[in-house]
């Protein structure tokens, strides 16, 4: 799968999802400070599930109804680095098939899942 991974997002998730063979671009290493349509754009260009901590793709998704290719918001800021960290990838590994072409907030204890607007 690929992944679009926001500059928010902790190195170790990135490090995992290349682990598991995704072709993953992350934006702390290739654009940082670009802007949010700017990379909701090349992730929908490219195919690629946006995995972020900004809830303001959120907004881009459903309230300005941009195109997207699954989005991933993390919402664990109240959890400690290692278990938002573990939260997440063990998200990804029971779900992979269901994130892409969804937007999901992850919380704690929980994930709600939209289907793509179209």
């Amino acid at each position: 799968m690929k992944f679009a991974v926001d500059e928010g997002v902790d190195a170790r998730i990135v490090l995992y999802l290349r682990s598991q063979e995704h072709d993953v671009w992350y934006y702390a290493e290739e654009e940082r400070g670009a802007a949010d349509v700017d990379i909701l754009k090349k992730a929908v260009e490219n195919e690629c599930v946006l995995v972020t901590r900004d809830k303001d793709f959120g907004e881009l998704a459903y309230r300005d109804l941009m195109v997207h290719a699954g989005i991933l918001l993390l919402r664990l800021e109240k959890l400690p680095s290692k278990l938002r960290v573990a939260t997440t990838i063990t998200f990804i590994e029971e779900n992979l098939d269901r994130i892409p072409g969804n937007f999901i907030v992850l919380r704690p204890g929980a994930a709600r899942i939209r289907p793509l607007i179209k």
